[in-house]
């Protein structure tokens, strides 16, 4: 059996590329991360796309929402407050939709836990199990909703 990555997926290309080539190699388990971006609910719908193609089962698939980013605001991309600008391609100006390189880290910086989290769930039965295999039977995997409900 192959070993299981956890794979960030916004529903981007990005993402998705990097889920294809996971695949090659790994049993998949897809995380996927709401911040109040604009784009939200077309990403999620692209997360589940994906999800489906590769036949995740729904207790290898994590939506977190950490929407506080939105509240923090300082891009059109989570400010729902600011307009977002049509592209002018020829502007030498920042778009209001441009997310500052800080806070792209910071975004990394907070997923990067979630998802280290969501991998010690099993790696913690797993250990319960060596030391105890009575106990570790009667685990089952979290459902989807009881995961969503956690974070």
């Amino acid at each position: 059996m192959k070993d299981l990555a956890i794979v960030l997926v916004s529903g981007g290309m990005d993402s998705c590329v990097t889920a294809a080539i996971a695949n090659e190699h790994y049993r998949l388990a897809l995380l996927h991360v709401n911040y109040s971006q604009r784009t939200e609910s077309r990403e999620l719908k692209a997360f589940w796309d994906i999800a489906a193609f590769y036949n995740i089962p729904e207790e290898r698939i994590l939506i977190s929402d950490i929407d506080y980013l939105g509240k923090i605001g300082g891009s059109s991309l989570t400010d729902l407050s600011m307009t977002v600008q049509d592209a002018q391609l020829n502007s030498k100006e920042i778009p209001t939709s441009y997310v500052p390189l800080l806070a792209l880290w910071n975004r990394t910086a907070l997923v990067i836990p979630i998802a280290g989290q969501y991998i010690m769930k099993p790696l913690t039965n797993l250990s319960r199990q060596a030391r105890n295999p009575r106990r570790a039977s009667r685990w089952k995997p979290r459902s989807l909703a009881k995961a969503n409900q956690r974070l």
